[in-house]
């Protein structure tokens, strides 16, 4: 259940825990390929890469599904011998199963840059992408206006992801709550977000990954529009 307000605009300049984590990460180069660790927690291994104008190389699952998300540029994610891989841009998200031989390459003249989520939990379950006939948009909406979107991208029943976006000053608050396990969640910002999970406060800037058990999660955007990408993995009980 999703409420939503309207709130002030408040500058906060809080230290973030994924700060932290990552000015402790190392980085690692390779053909043009710049990577580096942002979140090692009980349900995710997150990554963060750089590719050059050019770049090349195998994705590593490291025997876990990914999620991969497009933070900034463009880049192409295919099979060793695809002759059509798909062509992801800013914002964009793709599921990768874990078994798959893919390779991401940046086909463009700028630097792209994207975040590799490992799920550390594999189900077999089909991961279903939205699409139509089916609504996968909904306005977020406060007194009969619409102050921004959430759009689901796909979920298994047990993963799921969402596309959020706010327009400047407004808030989006949301329950994450089942009864039929432990929840586990990932915010991955597309743009600097100001979140609090469970009264704990972060400002959280681009491509900056944060996980959390939290069960309310309130992200707010400031002087400028924002969006995020959440992923919400759901754990049954024993």
């Amino acid at each position: 259940m999703h409420k939503y307000v309207l709130v002030p605009i408040i500058f906060l300049f809080l230290c973030g825990r994924g700060e932290s984590q990552a000015e402790k990460s190392s980085i690692k180069s390779e053909n043009k390929v710049e990577t580096r660790i942002l979140d090692d927690s009980a349900m995710f291994l997150t990554t963060a890469l750089e590719l050059a104008p050019g770049a090349r190389s195998p994705l590593k699952h490291d025997d876990l599904d990914q999620v991969i998300v497009v933070v900034s540029g463009q880049v192409s994610i295919g099979g060793r011998q695809s002759s059509a891989p798909a062509v992801l841009s800013d914002g964009e998200v793709w599921f990768s199963k874990k078994t798959l031989d893919s390779v991401i390459s940046n086909e463009t003249e700028a630097v792209a840059k994207i975040v590799s989520v490992g799920i550390k939990k594999h189900w077999d379950t089909e991961v279903r992408a939205c699409s139509e006939p089916k609504k996968c948009t909904h306005p977020i909406q406060i007194g009969g206006g619409e102050i921004g979107h959430t759009t689901l991208l796909f979920t298994s029943g047990f993963i799921t992801a969402y596309r959020h976006d706010l327009v400047s000053g407004g808030t989006l608050s949301s329950s994450y709550f089942s009864s039929r396990g432990k929840d586990y969640l990932m915010l991955l910002p597309l743009t600097n977000v100001h979140a609090n999970f469970d009264g704990q406060d972060e400002d959280l800037q681009i491509g900056q990954a944060y996980s959390s058990e939290a069960a309310q999660v309130e992200v707010s955007a400031a002087k400028e529009p924002a969006r995020w990408i959440m992923l919400r993995v759901e754990a049954p009980k024993p």
